[in-house]
């Protein structure tokens, strides 16, 4: 028996789902289709999923809260509840299995105690983006490096000379990473927490106040917890002079007991397979969740034409520049 077709597209952060219907390939036949998908897989960044009528599944990989009136489906950070539209990017969806091994090895006393006697540097700092990340970060970072100094190694506050390829064999270096989001938003766990554990150093969190659900307290310093950055520093000084301390918490297991882990799992996780799955047997008609017709088609209408009209401004602009440098250059 042929298996049935399904027409898909990814664009951008979109291909985060390639593996996942790759994994479906047993049971579809799989086309990629980029003029004209059935079921798109798309990001939060861009405007270019606007002009497809399909079945749309989008991936939020920021800080930020779906469009279910521009996506049918969509995984991201936030904690809600949607029908059948919606599944959070959970610990366990994106911390395996490239982390599992070093999951495992956490847990292996001598190799611990080896990993806190091989450090060689107090602190490090990691982070490009300056502009639109929260200024708490870069108060912190500031203040810390006032008690000793905290190596940068990525293009924002740079004081090591040279940008870091191997961001976790680097991090592995130090006692602790300044692990702080972009922003702190319910929800919004990243890789600025995983990393650390992975190169088995001390994170000092700042960012979802519901961290503790997933990881366990114990094993990091947890802005949260501290009535200021002070109380925080004084902290991380504590720590920084009394090894048998800093030893205790590098040996605490990375996840508390009430969110056990599947250490073995492979991605994509069970939960993301059946989320896609479901969505697929549907077929392209009955898999969609925004209306066909209402008010909600009339925005859409307005906001395609201002994208357009917007577009249309900018290139007549540009247009205007680049006639007026060329006639500069025909004057000289």
């Amino acid at each position: 028996m042929a298996k049935p077709e399904v027409r898909v597209h990814f664009i951008g952060d979109g291909d985060y789902f390639s593996p996942v219907v790759a994994a479906l390939a047993d049971e579809y036949a799989i086309i990629r289709d980029p003029k004209n998908p059935e079921f798109l897989f798309f990001c939060c960044v861009g405007t270019s999923h606007r002009r497809y009528d399909c079945v749309k599944i989008q991936y939020v990989g920021e800080n930020m809260t779906p469009d279910f009136n521009w996506c049918d489906y969509a995984v991201g950070y936030d904690y809600i509840e949607f029908e059948d539209r919606y599944i959070r990017n959970s610990r366990n969806m994106r911390c395996f299995p490239w982390c599992a091994e070093h999951v495992k090895l956490s847990k292996e006393r001598d190799f611990i105690v080896a990993e806190a006697e091989s450090k060689t540097g107090f602190c490090n700092f990691i982070y490009s983006n300056a502009k639109s990340a929260d200024p708490i970060r870069m108060e912190f970072f500031e203040k810390l490096s006032k008690y000793k100094q905290v190596d940068s190694g990525g293009r924002c506050c740079n004081n090591i000379g040279y940008f870091v390829k191997d961001k976790i064999e680097w991090q592995r270096r130090y006692k602790f990473s300044i692990a702080f989001e972009n922003s702190a938003k319910s929800g919004y766990t990243t890789e600025k927490i995983i990393e650390p554990l992975v190169a088995h150093t001390i994170p000092i969190y700042w960012g979802d106040p519901r961290v503790c659900e997933e990881f366990n307290v114990n094993r990091f310093i947890n802005y949260a917890d501290y009535p200021c950055m002070d109380a925080v520093i004084d902290r991380v000084r504590e720590l920084d002079n009394d090894h048998d301390q800093y030893l205790n918490m590098l040996s605490q297991p990375w996840f508390p007991d009430t969110a056990p882990v599947p250490v073995d799992q492979k991605f994509p996780s069970p939960e993301l397979l059946a989320f896609v799955r479901h969505i697929f047997a549907q077929g392209p008609i009955a898999a969609k969740r925004i209306p066909a017709y209402g008010f909600m088609q009339a925005e859409k209408r307005r906001v395609m034409q201002e994208s357009f009209l917007g577009k249309m401004r900018h290139s007549a602009k540009k247009r205007k520049a680049e006639l007026k440098a060329a006639l500069a250059r025909f004057l000289r």
